[in-house]
């Protein structure tokens, strides 16, 4: 996921994320609505990030772009226009990174695996001459 249900209500306050994800009146916020349609975005976002991912760190650039992804989501048929124009300035980005005009600057150095692949030989089992004419 590029971004949590945390990062949604941090951005766009609670408030109107209780308004467009409380079906139920019980006056929460939907914790699941919040993380399906994060997911949703992040299924629009792989479309445009494909040959780069998967990442071992997502780029923090992400996070914003998901969070309006998922913001207009939310939103059933009327979209206010500030919404809607954050969207399509995320899909615009998007397409810009996946046409390479624009370069996804990801920080490695946080990564510290140590799950690298280590190859070994046993050496060659069978040469040319060893083959005596087989080869």
């Amino acid at each position: 996921m590029y971004c949590t249900p945390t990062d949604l209500i941090d951005a766009f306050g609670s408030d109107e994320m209780r308004m467009l994800t409380d079906e139920t009146g019980s006056g929460e916020i939907d914790q699941a609505k919040l993380t399906r349609v994060i997911a949703d975005a992040g299924v629009r976002m792989n479309m445009y990030l494909a040959p780069w991912l998967p990442f071992a760190v997502v780029p923090e650039a992400l996070k914003p772009l998901c969070a309006d992804i998922s913001r207009y989501l939310l939103f059933d048929d009327v979209v206010p226009e500030q919404v809607k124009v954050r969207y399509e300035q995320a899909i615009s980005y998007l397409k810009m990174v996946a046409k390479g005009d624009v370069r996804l600057v990801i920080d490695n150095a946080n990564t510290s695996s140590n799950d690298l692949a280590h190859i070994e030989s046993a050496g060659t089992l069978l040469s040319r001459s060893q083959a005596k004419g087989f080869i």
